[in-house]
């Protein structure tokens, strides 16, 4: 019985997985349309390092359109023999789902959080149409 339940779940699994396309945005993509259809995944890959003080953060212009998933950890590139340097920044993934056909646009910020009224440092944003 147990495996059985185990097979269904996986089964579930997989077919959801394998209902959307997925598709990745970086830095010099900004500013390219984006165009999802309901299902589809989106990773966006931003340069970031903390220890500078700044942080990303995003808005959407519409909210409901593309559901936000957990913000990956920040990945440090190896130096030289396989060392990683402090103080040295890394690349930082935050994944969406596109939940409901509409447009709206993904906007990230790099702000330092204490730092009120401050212009951020800065601004890169995605237009995205969610089709059926």
């Amino acid at each position: 019985m147990r495996f059985r339940i185990l097979v269904v779940f996986l089964g579930l699994a997989l077919s959801g997985s394998a209902l959307g396309a997925h598709f990745e945005l970086a830095e010099l993509d900004v500013g390219k349309e984006l165009i999802l259809r309901r299902g589809d995944s989106l990773t966006v890959h931003l340069p970031s390092n903390p220890s500078t003080g700044y942080s990303w953060s995003f808005t959407f212009t519409k909210p409901d359109i593309l559901t936000p998933g957990k913000a990956g950890e920040i990945q440090y590139p190896l130096q030289g023999s396989e060392r990683r340097i402090v103080g040295a920044g890394g690349n930082q993934d935050w994944f969406f789902r596109a939940m409901r056909s509409g447009k709206t646009k993904i906007l990230f910020v790099s702000t330092r959080p204490w730092e009120i009224g401050v212009v951020p440092a800065r601004t890169i944003a995605w237009p995205v149409s969610v089709k059926e």
